[in-house]
């Protein structure tokens, strides 16, 4: 087997090993339960392991733009794109994947929120979650 096929097959057991995760994140305003990112990387990270593999994200680009609210107040919008890339620790082969995140804000923690927007829906879709 090439050591590119390898990493793929680490990839599709870490997936199978990981299972669903349980959502223990709660919106009390809009009454739903949510998968949160420490819930996410706690399942993630043992698959991981046990496979050789390493996540390491990347801020690849990020865009601000300022403007107002409904309310006249001063809001800030952060669009980023971050840059997962799955690493074979054997072989140093990688999988690439790139995935969007966007959030709004009055504070200086919008930059944040939208990484782990980006976090979270990134890693639900790169591991079947």
């Amino acid at each position: 087997m090439s050591e590119t096929k390898l990493i793929y097959k680490k990839y599709q057991q870490a997936v199978t090993n990981i299972g669903t995760v349980d959502k223990s994140g709660k919106n009390s305003f809009h009454d739903f339960d949510y998968v949160t990112e420490p819930d996410l990387l706690n399942a993630i990270r043992p698959a991981l392991q046990e496979n050789g593999l390493v996540l390491h994200p990347t801020l690849i680009s990020r865009k601000t733009t300022p403007g107002i609210n409904k309310k006249g107040e001063p809001i800030t919008t952060e669009d980023v794109e971050m840059k997962y890339t799955l690493i074979d620790v054997e072989t140093g082969d990688a999988i690439e994947s790139v995935f969007p995140g966007c959030a709004i804000g009055t504070d200086d923690k919008t930059l944040a929120k939208a990484m782990t927007s980006c976090a979270k829906y990134g890693l639900i879709k790169m591991f079947s979650i």
